[in-house]
């Protein structure tokens, strides 16, 4: 009766294990694989409504919501000729598309909040200075050129798997 109970057991306990081991994505999250192993890095993205099967010895996961946003202020002087600091509320998502996904997984899993928002902030801040550069304070807040502009900074976050979007 004993080895009974100890063979049943066994495929139960290895049964229980391989089932915490598979992760499912909602249709609202993307499933970010990697490796625990620094020298090899390789990410595996899983995407919305996936399943994926997360060895727990030598690989992590995290989970990536597609559809929050990211609100901050930025807050700067790019143009001289205007004395005073702009404000500037901006709000930057995950892009969609499973391309994105890798690009976003690659550039940016496993930073919090925060991580997210000040790589956003650098390259907006960027992309406002060389704007500054070519144009001049009034033609900057022209409205025929808002598409424009826009277009150019979302060029830079797409290289990071962010866009900006409107609030």
């Amino acid at each position: 009766m004993t080895e009974l109970l100890f063979l049943i057991s066994i495929p139960v306990i290895i049964a229980l294990i391989f089932m915490q081991s598979f992760k499912h994505c909602s249709s609202s999250q993307i499933l970010v694989i990697s490796n625990k192993n620094k020298l090899s890095p390789q990410r595996k993205i899983v995407p919305p409504s996936g399943f994926g099967f997360v060895n727990p010895l030598s690989q992590k996961y995290a989970y990536i919501e597609l559809f929050e946003a990211y609100p901050f202020e930025l807050c700067d002087n790019f143009f001289e000729e205007n004395e005073y600091a702009e404000t500037y509320d901006c709000l930057v998502g995950l892009c969609e598309g499973k391309q994105y996904y890798e690009t976003f997984a690659q550039n940016l899993a496993g930073l919090d909040r925060n991580g997210i928002i000040e790589i956003a902030k650098n390259i907006i801040g960027k992309e406002l200075k060389e704007i500054a550069r070519e144009v001049k304070y009034t033609d900057f807040y022209d409205l025929k050129n808002y598409e424009k502009y826009k277009k150019q900074i979302n060029e830079k976050l797409n290289k990071v798997g962010l866009q900006l979007s409107d609030i």
